[in-house]
């Protein structure tokens, strides 16, 4: 099967690759739509430990909030992808991770209030074991002066879960602490600078949910072709919905996309990942054609209404 735009505009193609996931909603009906997954329960201690961690470090986690029976079929239908030749970001084109994100709702609400907006930035990484696999470069999502307000409060996070285990023979998170990077608040230009002692590991059980701000370096190590667990992980980005809208459109995290909208923002974070999808001219062709599909008319009405508001 090739991969190009016929093939990814054919929803019959994706429920017969054997991902194990759902392709349900396909339009913008919300009579059709199921009922969202209902929001796992942080207790308020629980949510100023994110808060405070956040604010301070730049990062928070919260280790193994969701279960294996949740998480394993997602890293399995993104596997699934890889093996078939797609990025792993395709696995948003199912059902199951937004519905998963949907279900994190609080984590986001803790952080950026209840009034937020999903960026169309979805991202998945499936880490290869084989000899002479590399991590990727130190790098920050977005980073501006904006992105911390003046009570060190994120405007915008990065929410990645952890599909597997995640440690550093697999290839895990490493970041430079908010404290120990001297242009934080007020990014300079250019590539991150390091220095080893500043370096911290994130490692964390399969489950587990982490958020970085805009600003913070972070980067996936290189696994050891001896670990026994590939790394997958899923991230989405949003925003506070005050402020202006940092990449378009802006989707609602009450109601997952649909099947074309889902399509173009994957390929929108195609492109705003290039500098890490390593994707081959096949597969960045097929990002710009899918990037250039025309946003759907309730889409238009919603961003202008979120544009005014």
């Amino acid at each position: 099967m090739k991969h190009d735009r016929a093939t990814a505009l054919d929803m019959s193609y994706w429920r017969s690759l054997g991902t194990g996931l759902s392709l349900v909603v396909i339009d913008e009906d919300e009579d059709d739509e199921p009922e969202p997954p209902a929001p796992i329960a942080i207790d308020a201690e629980e949510v100023n430990q994110l808060v405070e961690s956040i604010r301070y470090d730049g990062y928070c986690d919260r280790p193994s909030l969701l279960s294996v029976e949740e998480v394993d079929p997602i890293a399995a239908g993104a596997q699934a992808l890889v093996d078939a030749g797609w990025p792993a970001a395709f696995v948003f084109v199912f059902d199951e991770p937004w519905r998963l994100f949907q279900r994190i709702a609080p984590v986001f609400e803790a952080l950026l209030g209840r009034s937020y907006r999903i960026l169309p930035t979805p991202w998945a990484r499936v880490v290869s074991l084989t000899d002479g696999t590399l991590g990727t470069q130190p790098r920050r999502d977005d980073p501006r002066a904006s992105a911390i307000n003046d009570d060190y409060y994120p405007t915008s996070i990065t929410v990645s879960v952890c599909l597997t285990e995640s440690s550093p023979s697999n290839g895990c998170t490493y970041v430079v602490p908010a404290p120990l990077q001297e242009d934080y608040r007020a990014p300079r230009p250019g590539d991150p600078v390091i220095t080893p002692p500043s370096i911290r590991a994130l490692p964390a059980p399969i489950g587990s949910v982490q958020v970085w701000t805009p600003n913070l370096v972070h980067w996936e190590g290189a696994p050891s072709a001896r670990a026994t667990i590939p790394r997958v992980s899923i991230s989405l980005e949003a925003q506070a919905r005050s402020y202006l809208p940092l990449h378009v459109p802006r989707l609602d995290p009450t109601s997952p996309p649909s099947f074309s909208q889902r399509l173009r923002v994957i390929a929108l974070s195609l492109q705003h990942h290039r500098a890490i999808a390593e994707l081959d001219d096949d597969q960045d062709r097929l990002a710009n054609e899918l990037a250039a599909l025309p946003a759907e008319l309730p889409e238009l009405a919603k961003q202008l209404l979120d544009s005014a508001r």
